[in-house]
């Protein structure tokens, strides 16, 4: 006989009195829904059933044999949903019995009844003083073991008062065998492995009573973060011109000395200039400079890049998790400390081997190259069949913002897209199969599952495409409209028309949906997304020279000759308090401005003059904004279930009050002038971090776009002046000749 109790050599013959029962299960007896298929006898009769919660009794079949072949599509569908049976021997607790030990007090210990413990240990029931050192009491339910002997210990009698067997099964083993083929070895016919069961020798026989369980599968979810950096913004570059800064600390500090008390307005340029200047910022006629991504702080993209789980699992080993950080547009792909490679046609332009575009193909090759140790790492946990499906959580600033989105509408392209063909080949390449019938085009499988934007500018302007300002709707290529339907959830973040309105930095808005989000706040393009210098970048508290804004709001030119330049140097001065009054107007504090007026030098041989009027705007500006916005993104993603931990790795402390995080954490107390209290700022971050961990985006947005925060932020200095006089950064003016910011809706 063999090990089934039927003589393995028994001859099949033609008499149709003969019986079947089954019950297929998973690994932990749960049954399967309505799965259509064949049973096939020994005479390759064929039979239609169905797999469900009900035993499947045939009669009148022939001696011999059987074989189940299913519908494919079905049973696979949910087969590999069934997961593999994990013990938990958490589940079982006991107690070891010490000198002295009673009942009564081990109840008490583990705060227990003596009765509970008595039912849980019927041996002492008679006498409680039975209990001798050395013997274990059991403090909880013992958990049995496996739930499928569990119920067949209770149910062991099947069809015409047959025992019943259990045999282990893969769901090769119930299809056919060209359905069976792009199974995972482990799960193709006659591989089923188990401990406590009989592993199926690929045949069933008739007249048995089979209780089939089904091997689990063990597919896990890939969810990527892939953070996408602004506009001449680059960690490795500001890493690097942070270290210069520190070296030149105690320069600064003999320079700044020689100031004496005058107020910042009037410092002189020994203590407001960088050392080496071709280091952080680029020159353009006129002494026009644009800073460089060396002059810049970590932004919110790099700080949440660090707060998202990276090549971990979730607690249930469903899901494992990994993070990309992908440098700023207009800077180069190197992850060297150092100054970055820069382009100006990447950052004025967005175009170029370090444009939008190009930063796509970036983060796709950069997470294709990662994908062997992403494989490598998750196989060293546990052992794998495969991935059931990609989630994707997507962030970007300023033109970064342009990127998410963009890599965002490539990813769910499909196979059709540049994403998925290079994903599967790697795939392919490390052995980490796609579960039978993934399909890129629906939720199930591939799925954005947040898009967090910080203030989203694409700004492209294409000359070949005779494209030729950043102002305007037509970003070329970049495909910035989200669908709803395939994103689950999207933050955008974008500054208010009243503080950034800078002509090359319009607003591209995000597509109204119910899931989507746009909230407006207060500040300037990088008070939001993050690049300005806070005080406690620095170990010196009283380091000045990152805080400092020196703007040269306008100027004006004019000639004059022989004793004119009285009369003109009046006019320029009428002229530039009227730009000043503009300002004032707009929420700026006239004390941080001065008016000079300048000769030029003589223009060949006559006797005319240039005279130069210039408003300029010196002030030191706190770059805590973006640290309270950070907060408004990290705890919006949080109640969004992105996987972000707020824990450091530094010393295991929550970040935000956690002064080894000096990125994170904010002054508590932000003075004002003379006549004014200091502002509780740390509160406010306080209370902005719960209500958007909450989720409660209505009264956070309602909070934020409040006039009040508006006039306290001007009036501590947390608003940056982004605008200028000069080519990149004028001010944008609309149809009343009022400081304006451009905004465009995406189209699909």
């Amino acid at each position: 006989m063999g090990m089934l109790g039927v003589n393995p050599h028994c001859v099949e013959c033609a008499n149709t009195d003969h019986w079947i029962e089954l019950i297929v299960v998973d690994e932990y007896n749960q049954y399967f829904d309505n799965v259509k298929g064949t049973l096939i006898d020994g005479k390759g009769r064929r039979y239609p059933i169905t797999l469900n919660n009900q035993p499947i009794r045939l009669d009148g079949i022939t001696a011999g044999r059987i074989q189940i072949e299913l519908d494919p599509t079905s049973w696979l569908k949910q087969a590999q949903q069934r997961r593999p049976l994990v013990m938990d021997p958490t589940k079982n607790q006991t107690h070891d019995v010490k000198a002295g030990d009673t009942l009564t007090a081990i109840a008490e210990q583990y705060g227990m009844t003596l009765n509970a413990i008595l039912e849980l240990n019927p041996q002492y029931q008679d006498n409680p003083d039975l209990i001798v050192v050395g013997d274990t009491v059991q403090l909880n339910e013992q958990y049995q073991g496996d739930p499928v002997d569990e119920w067949l210990r209770q149910y062991p009698i099947g069809y015409h008062e047959e025992p019943r067997q259990r045999i282990n099964m893969t769901a090769g083993d119930l299809l056919s065998p060209t359905d069976a083929e792009a199974l995972p070895e482990r799960h193709q016919a006659r591989q089923a492995i188990s401990l406590n069961a009989p592993d199926f020798n690929g045949h069933l026989i008739s007249d048995q009573c089979y209780v089939v369980c089904v091997q689990g599968f063990n597919y896990i979810t890939l969810r990527f973060g892939l953070f996408f950096d602004g506009t001449a913004n680059n960690t490795y570059s500001a890493q690097w011109g942070k270290q210069q800064l520190e070296n030149y600390y105690h320069q600064w500090q003999s320079l700044r000395s020689l100031e004496g008390n005058l107020p910042v307005k009037d410092w002189q340029a020994h203590s407001y200039t960088y050392p080496n200047q071709g280091d952080f910022y680029w020159f353009w006629e006129d002494d026009e400079k644009v800073e460089s991504s060396a002059a810049n702080e970590l932004t919110n993209i790099q700080k949440l890049y660090e707060r998202y789980i990276n090549d971990e699992y979730n607690q249930d080993q469903t899901v494992f998790y990994h993070s990309e950080y992908i440098t700023g547009i207009g800077t180069g792909n190197s992850t060297e400390v150092a100054k970055a490679d820069e382009s100006l046609k990447g950052q004025a332009l967005g175009l170029g081997e370090y444009g939008v575009e190009a930063k796509v193909t970036t983060a796709i090759d950069q997470l294709i190259s990662r994908l062997k140790n992403i494989s490598d790492t998750a196989k060293k946990y546990k052992l794998i069949d495969g991935i059931n499906k990609v989630e994707l959580d997507v962030f970007g600033f300023s033109r970064g913002g342009g990127a998410a989105r963009h890599f965002i509408n490539v990813a769910l392209d499909g196979e059709q897209g540049e994403f998925v063909p290079k994903f599967v080949e790697a795939c392919q390449q490390n052995k980490l199969a796609l579960q039978a019938g993934f399909d890129w085009r629906v939720n199930e499988h591939c799925e954005v599952t947040f898009a967090g934007l910080f203030d989203t500018v694409a700004a492209i302007a294409d000359f070949s495409s005779l494209d030729f300002t950043p102002h305007n709707q037509d970003n070329g290529n970049v495909r910035l409209w989200l669908d709803p339907q395939r994103v689950r959830h999207a933050v955008h973040l974008t500054a208010s028309p009243k503080t950034e309105y800078r002509y090359n930095f319009s607003s591209n808005k995000l597509n109204a949906a119910e899931n989507f989000h746009e909230i407006m706040v207060y500040g300037a393009h990088s008070d939001l997304g993050g690049g300005y210098y806070s005080q406690y970048a620095f170990e010196q508290s009283e380091y000045l020279l990152p805080l400092i804004e020196r703007k040269r709001i306008k100027r004006i030119v004019r000639d004059f000759g022989w004793l004119e330049f009285d009369s003109i140097k009046q006019q320029l001065e009428q002229e530039l308090q009227q730009e000043l009054d503009k300002e004032v107007a707009q929420g700026w504090k006239a004390e941080d401005y001065i008016i000079s007026v300048a000769k030029g030098p003589r223009r060949g041989n006559n006797d005319r003059q240039q005279a130069a009027g210039e408003l300029i705007l010196q002030r030191l500006v706190q770059g805590d904004l973006s640290r309270l916005y950070l907060r408004v993104m990290y705890g919006l993603a949080e109640s969004m279930q992105v996987p972000l931990s707020e824990i450091s790795k530094i010393n295991q402390e929550i970040v935000w009050d956690n002064i080894e995080e000096k990125g994170f954490i904010v002054p508590q107390l932000i003075s004002g002038s003379d006549n004014l209290p200091a502002m509780t700022f740390g509160k406010l971050c306080d209370v902005v971090l719960q209500t958007s961990k909450q989720g409660n985006i209505t009264e956070l947005a309602t909070h934020l776009a409040s006039r009040e925060f508006l006039t306290a932020f001007m009036r501590y200095n947390l608003i940056h002046h982004s605008s200028d006089d000069g080519i990149a950064n004028h001010p944008n003016t609309n149809s009343q000749g009022e400081y304006d910011r451009e905004q465009y809706d995406p189209t699909v």
